[in-house]
Parts: structure tokens; C-alpha cells; sequence
């Protein structure tokens, strides 16, 4: 008589490590993890708007906020012109972090080579583009104000026919080349990016913007009285011009928010590859684990390998999709399509890396219980019936 050794043949890792049940859980915890990661606030939007300090007379920018408005035609036309001064009472705070921040971008709406002043680390810079690392070469003048840092300093630029140049408390500071610009200049933000996403942390008494064209006239912004969320636009004779004031709009309304940002590709890896690193790999174990579930028990939701991929694959993009649109309304966090097709095609390494290994462990657990049987004379393994999906036959419904 031959006696036979009965053996379950594992149809993938599910069965053979965990049950079902246990995958759900899984994924439920990897998925709470992710919700948190892609939903969670950067910031507080009221905390770091506008505020006027009483005690110093001045406006603080703390990191969101900003003052945004109309400039005057005259400033418009000197921009064409390239007859154009700015000066400002500004205190610069030790820097927290390595990102460039915008003090004030002048621009037409949609243009393509603003008028931005900025600072990096202890630095003023002006730009002639949103060109910030400098990677175009496109002009620029920069000043290092590590000296006058946490202090008020007059800051002068001016931007002439032949060069542009930087001042600070009437001694010159540095110089670089012209600015031009192909439309003129008609608004103004202060303290951040229209978009918000370049918000300043520092304080101003007063910001100017002065052109020799219609006899010298300048228009200075007071950021030293409280007229919040109104800022004055004043004359040389400081008479108040109702039509050019600056306006502080509520805390996370910016004018030219996009909603779903795009990147180019080799802007997304100078700039941003640690993102896509995390964005694409954040997504692999949860495209492992739904891989399992569907996988998991002798009777599987799916039993063909493409469909798992496939559904997986799907699931992320609907979860991205879900994250992506959500963080339009969350303070501090900005969608981009980027991060929407890595998440989606960070599903694929972990499913894909889950039939893998489920494939290989089936063969070397089959080929162990072979090599047993064959020690014994007369047993004959009794082997599943595995389907062209690496998937094994079984009429026993237990989960285990």
C-alpha cells in the first residue's frame, strides 16, 4: 500500500503568511498612514499672515501672507522705460530654512519675467524672471545684509538703461546687469507670491517705488500705522491716494492660486527629487498589500495576476486623486500633477514585487516538500493543480 502525504500548496504570500483579516488590517493602517502624510496641515494661515507690531511700528509678513494691488501708470510706463527705483525700510530675520522668499513681486498678471526682490539665507536679491536658483543666467543683483539683519536697514535698488544696482543705509552694495521687461508692470504683491507659494518672514516700515518720469513722483506704500487690511499709498506730500493702497486679503486667499500645479521634468528633478523619491515609494506598500488581499485565501478575490496589477495600479490612482484634490482647501500643501502619476505609479513596484515574491516562495516551498517526500519510499507528494496565473486549484474555503 502506498501511503500519501498530503501537502497544501500555497497560492501565494497571503496564504501562506497571513489571513485575510489580518491584510485588511494592514492596508487599513497603511492607509491612515498615507491620509495622514498627504493631508495634514503645513501651516496656520492665521498665524502667519499679516500682523502690525504696536511696539516697533511696523508690519510683520510671517510667512504666508501678503499686500497686493494696482500700480499707478506712471510706474508702469517707467518699467518699459527702464527708469525705475525702489526703496525700503525692511528688517530681515535670521533665516529658518534654505528656501528663497519673496519680499515683493511686481508683474503683469501671467507674465513671464516679473520684477521679483527676494531673500535667500542673509541675502537681497532682485530678479528679472522666476529664475530663482539662477540657472538661466537671466539678470540679477544680489547684497548680502548679514550685518543688518534683525535691524531696520534702508535698502535703495535701482533698475537704470545700463545696469542695476543695490544700496543699503546710502552705500553701495552691488551691481549687476539691466532689466527689461516685454509688458509692463501693473500690480504689486508684497510679502509673498500671488500664488502663495514664496511667502517672507520679515517687517517693513515703508516700501517705495519712485520713477524720474512726471517730475520725480513717488508713491510710498506706510506699513508704519495700523489701517489694516488696508495698507497707504502716500505722496511725497503724504497724501493719502485712495486709488493705488495696498489690500491685505483674508488669510489663505491668494489671486493666482493654481490648483493642480505642474512641474517640468528636469525642473522636478534639480529641484524637487527627494519628493519624487517619497511620493513614488510612499505608494509601493500599498500596492503590495492589496495585492495580497485580492490574493489572500484559498479562494482569491482575483485570481489573475494582470487583473491584481491592474486593480492595484487603479486603487492608487483614485486614493492620489482623493489626496491631490484635498489639499486645494489645506493650509500650506499644494497638488501637483507629479506627485498624482508617482503615487499612481508607485502602486506598480509593490504589487508587482508581491506576486513576484509570492511566486518565488511558492516554488521553493513546493520544491522542499518534493525533496521530503522523496526520502521516503513509497509516499508520493500529493501536488496542487497550479493555473497558468500562478495561481493553485483548491476546493477548501478556509481563510487560513
Amino acid at each position: 500500500m502506498t501511503l500519501e502525504v498530503e501537502h497544501s500548496e500555497p497560492h501565494g504570500l497571503a496564504h501562506t503568511w497571513l489571513p485575510r483579516r489580518v491584510w485588511i488590517g494592514l492596508l487599513a493602517v497603511i492607509s491612515a498612514i498615507m491620509l495622514f502624510a498627504g493631508l495634514r496641515p503645513y501651516a496656520n494661515y492665521t498665524r502667519a499672515w499679516v500682523e502690525f507690531d504696536d511696539t516697533a511700528s511696523v508690519t510683520q509678513f510671517k510667512g504666508y501672507g501678503l499686500a497686493i494691488g494696482e500700480l499707478d501708470a506712471a510706474i508702469s510706463a517707467a518699467s518699459i522705460n527702464k527708469d525705475l527705483t525702489i526703496a525700503m525700510s525692511v528688517r530681515l530675520v535670521e533665516p529658518e530654512d534654505t528656501y528663497f522668499r519673496i519680499l515683493a513681486q511686481l508683474d503683469s498678471p501671467g507674465s513671464t519675467d516679473p520684477l521679483i526682490i527676494g531673500q535667500w539665507q542673509h541675502s537681497i536679491i532682485a530678479i528679472n524672471s522666476r529664475d530663482y536658483r539662477n540657472q538661466l543666467g537671466l539678470p540679477r543683483v544680489s547684497a548680502n545684509l548679514e550685518s543688518h539683519t534683525e535691524k531696520l536697514a534702508e535698502v535703495y535698488i535701482s533698475f537704470g538703461p545700463d545696469e542695476s544696482r543695490i544700496e543699503v543705509n546710502g552705500k553701495f552694495a552691488a551691481s549687476g546687469e539691466a532689466f527689461s521687461f516685454k509688458e509692463p508692470l501693473t500690480r504689486i504683491s508684497i510679502g509673498n507670491a500671488p500664488d502663495g507659494q514664496h511667502g517672507w518672514i520679515g517687517a517693513l516700515d515703508s516700501f517705495s517705488i519712485n520713477t524720474r518720469a512726471d517730475n520725480e513722483e513717488t508713491y510710498t506704500y506706510l506699513f508704519n500705522a495700523n489701517h489694516l487690511p488696508d495698507i497707504a499709498n502716500a505722496s511725497q506730500s503724504d497724501n493719502y491716494l485712495p486709488d493705488n493702497y495696498l489690500t491685505v486679503p483674508s488669510p489663505g486667499n491668494f489671486p493666482d492660486r493654481v490648483w493642480i500645479e505642474a512641474m517640468g521634468l528636469q525642473q522636478l528633478l534639480d529641484q524637487n527629487l527627494r519628493d519624487v523619491v517619497i511620493n513614488f515609494l510612499g505608494f509601493a506598500p500599498f500596492g503590495f498589500v492589496l495585492s495580497a488581499l485580492l490574493m489572500a485565501g484559498n479562494k482569491p478575490v482575483v485570481r489573475s495576476a494582470f487583473k491584481v496589477v491592474l486593480i492595484s495600479v487603479g486603487a492608487g490612482l483614485l486614493f492620489s486623486v482623493f489626496i491631490e484634490v484635498s489639499q486645494i482647501w489645506i493650509p500650506g500643501r499644494h497638488p501637483h500633477s507629479h506627485d498624482l502619476l508617482l503615487n499612481t505609479l508607485g502602486t506598480l513596484p509593490g504589487s508587482i514585487g508581491y506576486l513576484s515574491g509570492a511566486a518565488i516562495l511558492g516554488w521553493i516551498l513546493s520544491a522542499a516538500a518534493h525533496r521530503r517526500a522523496s526520502r521516503q519510499p513509497g509516499v508520493e507528494p500529493k501536488t496542487a493543480n497550479v493555473n497558468r496565473d500562478g495561481l493553485s486549484n483548491h476546493d477548501d474555503d478556509s481563510d487560513v
